[in-house]
């Protein structure tokens, strides 16, 4: 991060505010892109596990049982 302020500082002083704005859009979208493809290669099991536990004894319904018991 140090040196993504330090390479900000020069850019900016050498090339203005619209030039520091399409740099951290660039750095910004260097995290983007790896995160969004994770989600998408995950949201298989996301569902999955939402299923099991929305439709499990173990886990949901147990937990219903005991508040209604109580």
């Amino acid at each position: 991060m140090k040196a993504v302020y330090i390479v900000s500082i020069v850019i900016g002083s050498i090339g203005g505010a619209q030039m520091i704005w399409n740099f951290l859009d660039l750095m910004l979208a260097m995290i983007l892109i790896p995160n969004m493809i994770a989600v998408l290669l995950l949201s298989g099991e996301v569902k999955r596990l939402t299923t099991e536990f929305f439709t499990s004894e173990k886990y949901y319904k147990k937990d219903i049982a005991e508040e209604e018991a109580s």
